[in-house]
């Protein structure tokens, strides 16, 4: 947990099994979108833990390309809605 100035409510660190950040100024006191944010940055680390596990070549990874980063919050923003359920779909989207 951080306090001060990020631009993001959350963000996973570009490793196998990264350090998860949220930015206690920018996150939600609501219970439901607390656990959707929470949700989609384990769903990231899971990716990165399966990607890994299929043998993905890291040092080729282009994380900047936006299809990359696109690709990575679908992942992400898909495990959420597994990992917390029952939450109104726009939550997934806007957290």
């Amino acid at each position: 947990m951080i306090v001060g100035g990020f631009g993001s409510n959350a963000f996973t660190s570009r490793q196998i099994i990264p350090n998860i950040t949220f930015a206690l100024e920018k996150l939600s006191p609501k219970p439901d979108h607390l656990r959707v944010i929470v949700a989609h940055e384990f769903g990231h680390l899971a990716q990165n833990i399966l990607s890994d596990d299929a043998g993905m070549n890291w040092a080729k990874s282009q994380w900047t390309h936006p299809l990359i980063w696109l690709y990575r919050e679908g992942i992400a923003t898909h495990l959420s809605r597994q990992i917390a359920d029952n939450i109104h779909p726009s939550v997934y989207l806007f957290f």
